[in-house]
């Protein structure tokens, strides 16, 4: 389980129909650092090793930067690059608000469960 001093990331992989999830729940802090790296390089492996669909799950986030959010739109990209995508859940309210505010929403979808995320796309 991947983790440095305040950030640890845990995963599970969800088998669905029409393909597999990698659901990653993040707990604690995501910011500038070592915390933002193990986020891009962890998530880099994954799509780069054929994960296609990647969940992360935010509610046990309890703080993030600029950092953090230029790391999820980076993921973002590099999914769509590699013909796959990058889904946000259970956000929490202050994730959400910058999001929003920055239109960001736009370009990192949020729902509130796996399950409505899974279910945009087709799966």
């Amino acid at each position: 389980m991947p983790h440095s001093g305040k950030l640890r990331l845990v995963e599970e992989v969800v088998h669905r129909p029409g393909g597999d999830v990698l659901a990653v729940t993040l707990h604690g802090t995501l910011s500038l650092g070592k915390e933002s790296i193990l986020l891009r390089d962890h998530l880099r492996q994954r799509f780069d090793a054929g994960s296609r669909y990647i969940l992360l799950i935010l509610e046990p986030v309890t703080f993030m930067d600029s950092s953090g959010i230029g790391v999820l739109v980076e993921m973002k990209a590099h999914a769509v690059h590699g013909q796959g995508d990058i889904r946000l859940c259970r956000c929490p309210s202050f994730v959400a608000s910058i999001l929003y505010r920055l239109a960001l929403h736009r370009i990192l979808e949020m729902y509130e469960t796996e399950e409505a995320a899974m279910e945009k796309w087709g799966l």
